[in-house]
Parts: C-alpha cells; sequence; structure tokens
C-alpha cells in the first residue's frame, strides 16, 4: 500500500482542522515541513496531542479524530493491518475462500461496538459487538491453523500469529470494556 493511500492529503487535512477548530476550539499550530503526505502530532487537533493518541506508532492519525475511546484506535489498526494482510495472500487454498470475509467481519463489529458508544446504556451492545468479533477472528485462527497444519502451508504461519495476536487483544478490550459496566 502506497503513502498516498494510507494518508489523507493535504486538503482533506485542512478540512479536518477547520472542522475541529469550530467544533472544539483551540487547534496545534500545523507543522510547516507537513506536506500532506505524512501526518505528525503537529497536524492533530489538541485533544488528540496530548497523550490521547501515540503518533510515534504506526497507526495512521485519522484511525484516531473520532475517538472516545484511544485504545480502539490502535485495535481498529490492528484489525485493519489483518485485513490486509489476508487481502494480500493470493493463494488461499481451495476451500479456505471464507477467510477473508470473515477477517473484514471482525473489523466491522469493532466499528459497529465503537459506534454504538460508551455511554452506561450501549456499553452492553458494545461487548456484544467485540465478542462477535473475537468469535470471527477465532474462526480466522482455526482456519489458518487448518490450512498451516493440515494442509501443510507454513507460510501462513506468520499471518496466524498475527491472527492470535488480534484475538488476545480483543479479549482485552472486552475485558476493558466489562470493568465499565455499571452493575
Amino acid at each position: 500500500m502506497d503513502q498516498k493511500n494510507v494518508y489523507p492529503d493535504e486538503e482533506w487535512w485542512e478540512r479536518t482542522l477547520l472542522r475541529s477548530e469550530k467544533e472544539n476550539g483551540s487547534v496545534r499550530e500545523r507543522s510547516e515541513s507537513n506536506s500532506g503526505k505524512d501526518a505528525d502530532h503537529a497536524s492533530l487537533p489538541s485533544f488528540l496531542s496530548d497523550g490521547a493518541f501515540d503518533c510515534r506508532s504506526n497507526v495512521p492519525a485519522f484511525w484516531a479524530l473520532d475517538v472516545r475511546d484511544p485504545e480502539y484506535a490502535l485495535l481498529a489498526a490492528s484489525a485493519q493491518e489483518f485485513i490486509e494482510a489476508v487481502q494480500l495472500r493470493s493463494d488461499l487454498p481451495h476451500g479456505c475462500e471464507s477467510l477473508a470475509p470473515a477477517a473484514l467481519r471482525v473489523a466491522a463489529h469493532l466499528a459497529g461496538g465503537h459506534g454504538m458508544g460508551y455511554e452506561d446504556s450501549v456499553l452492553c451492545g458494545n461487548i456484544v459487538r467485540c465478542r462477535w468479533a473475537l468469535a470471527e477472528c477465532r474462526f480466522c485462527a482455526e482456519t489458518l491453523a487448518h490450512i498451516v497444519s493440515r494442509l501443510g502451508r507454513p507460510e501462513f504461519a506468520g499471518l496466524l500469529d498475527r491472527c492470535r495476536t488480534l484475538s488476545n487483544a480483543i479479549e482485552e478490550r472486552i475485558d476493558q470494556l466489562r470493568r465499565r459496566v455499571w452493575w
């Protein structure tokens, strides 16, 4: 994936920062060195620049523009990376075509839970969506384990490790959200 597809262009940043300035008040000064092809800490709105988002990570800044929960941005980026890794594999064995749609559903369920919000009235629904994402992620892990062990395709082992890491992160996310439930 090339840089242009990963990061928004400079016009998009301008519109976003102007909208953010209207909605949130102050915005940090934009970096003069920002060419629009990469996002740096100074080009983020101020509500994201004060420790709520680590700009040194590999997570593109646009994941964090609507962050009510900073951990979601990191988890969503991990899910997106997993989707891209699955989609880059054009050599999936016959009968394992359901892997790519399942990987997409992982991210879709996570986004659905985030979209529901984090208020007490919807937090349990968010947890349910995360559990659905976990079920899809486990399906992906089972499929990849089948490809590696039974079909003798060890080149998929790295993808299986990435999937298991994502599954563990989703489990931690569910635990975090459960600790927020008021009852």
